[in-house]
């Protein structure tokens, strides 16, 4: 058994609940354990997974190398520009780069007659943006399970 594994099910049942939450002050403690057991899935791979089974360490070492040389050329933006970035501007800032406040929305309908804008509030956390940086405008939702997609892909390049 792999611990990061379960530690990325974690993650899941974060997200889970995050898609149905329907109070503020729990989508920061949602918002928190996802993004720390985002990252602590490469922190419980290196230190946990690979001490438990050294025949997996080549692989891992390998693995976590290319993923370092990775940042200078732009690729797995969404480990070090999400999952990395995010986990330490919220455990080490406490910077929360999302806003759960209502949205506002415009939507254009096009018709015979010409262009007409309708404006909608998006209210109860039906969108919760991110507010700065390479996402900015992706909801916070998507973003992680854009995340859970990766390492599931990192598993599968490794063979775990």
């Amino acid at each position: 058994m792999l611990y990061s594994k379960k530690m990325l099910h974690i993650t899941e049942t974060a997200l889970e609940m995050l898609e149905v939450v329907e109070d503020r002050d729990q989508v920061e403690v949602l918002w928190l354990a996802a993004i720390t057991s985002l990252r602590a899935v490469g922190h419980v791979l290196d230190k946990t997974d690979k001490q438990n089974n050294p025949q997996l360490a080549p692989v891992i070492d390998q693995w976590w190398r290319e993923l370092k040389a990775s940042k200078t050329n732009g690729e797995n933006g969404i480990f070090h520009d999400f999952i990395d970035a995010e986990r330490n501007d919220t455990i080490k800032k406490f910077c929360l780069h999302y806003s759960d406040d209502p949205q506002n929305v415009i939507v254009f309908q096009k018709s015979d007659k010409g262009t007409t804008a309708h404006e909608f509030v998006l209210d109860d956390l039906l969108f919760i943006p991110i507010k700065d940086g390479p996402f900015t405008g992706e909801d916070i939702r998507d973003m992680i399970a854009e995340s859970i997609k990766w390492w599931r892909q990192q598993f599968m390049q490794m063979d775990l």
